[in-house]
């Protein structure tokens, strides 16, 4: 077939050129043919999808009687040389006055037929999506929040998945470059910068847990684990999807036991220099011990299966670490 295709160009003197892959934009004409023809496509087998096959000869006739924006030619013209005689031509015939046959007429007023009906439908449906448009506004803005990001904001944009492009999660974070409309924001994405509806976005906050250092022990990251583990998200009502989590340290804190008062001075020492020499087991976090063993006992042996979650960003870190 690259012969075949080789040898045609050499005898039509056509030259070949090849674009880039994953890069539509330079075949720009060609892939906004695509769009056009394929949206003609859609809406006119409507009624029958699995005859759209049918409507290709007449949608390409149709397409291509319409000037181009681009060469200010109709695609037919370029190809055949000549103006085609479609249903406008014979609109203008008549209005010359022209000789028609009876056919010819009776195409004519098929066609002023159809444009009124297309014409009343076109207007029918116009009052319909107003009224359709008006309702949505009046039961969403009552429960909307606009939300404002400046430069340098970080946010979470709602995007697909590279596996499934119909599941979508919030990824990031990434950094807001600036804002284009009231509802557009530019958005640095890394490899590439892109424009989102302020409705796929969401307010990133850091946490301000410090990253365990690789060169510590266990009980040092466990230590370094004791601050703020999740981000917190901004809803459009104004809510938050969670709150700011703490978790607790693993040293004692014996300044803040509550010891009984009813002891006496003696007694309440004795606790404390307890508490200060066995603080790796006297914890406020509770941890593991080979000592007893304690059978729990639940109201079902069934397995309990549960759906997968998105660890919290701020907490990723960590976990990679002591994985």
């Amino acid at each position: 077939m690259s012969k075949l295709l080789a040898e045609f160009n050499s005898l039509c003197n056509i030259k070949h050129f090849v674009s880039t892959p994953y890069h539509p934009q330079i075949n720009g004409i060609v892939e906004r043919f695509h769009s056009t023809f394929t949206s003609m496509i859609r809406k006119r087998s409507h009624e029958s999808p699995a005859e759209w096959n049918r409507f290709v000869p007449a949608a390409l006739f149709a397409y291509s009687n319409q000037v181009h924006s681009s060469t200010g030619f109709p695609p037919f013209f370029l190809l055949f040389g000549r103006a085609p005689r479609g249903p406008m031509q014979i609109l203008s015939d008549i209005f010359l006055n022209k000789d028609l046959s009876g056919e010819t007429s009776f195409q004519y007023h098929y066609v002023m037929d159809l444009h009124n009906r297309i014409r009343k439908g076109w207007r029918l449906a116009q009052d319909l999506v107003r009224d359709s448009v008006n309702e949505s506004r009046l039961r969403h803005e009552p429960k909307s929040k606009l939300k404002h990001f400046v430069s340098d904001d970080e946010v979470l944009v709602l995007l697909p998945t590279s596996d499934n492009k119909l599941v979508l999660y919030f990824k990031g974070p990434y950094r807001v470059i600036e804002k284009r409309t009231s509802v557009v924001y530019l958005v640095d994405l890394g490899d590439r910068k892109c424009t989102f509806h302020v409705n796929l976005l969401r307010k990133y906050k850091r946490s301000t847990y410090a990253s365990p250092s690789p060169s510590g022990n266990l009980d040092n990251a466990d230590n370094a684990c004791s601050n703020q583990a999740v981000a917190a998200i901004s809803e459009e009502d104004g809510g938050e999807i969670g709150s700011l989590v703490t978790t607790l340290s693993l040293a004692s804190e014996s300044g803040t036991v509550v010891i009984d008062p009813s002891l006496s001075s003696s007694q309440i020492q004795d606790v404390k220099e307890l508490l200060i020499e066995f603080q790796d087991v006297l914890t406020s976090v509770p941890g593991c011990t080979s000592t007893l063993c304690h059978e729990i006992r639940l109201t079902t042996d069934a397995v309990i299966w549960v759906k997968p979650y998105l660890l919290p960003f701020a907490a990723r870190e960590f976990v990679t670490y002591c994985t």
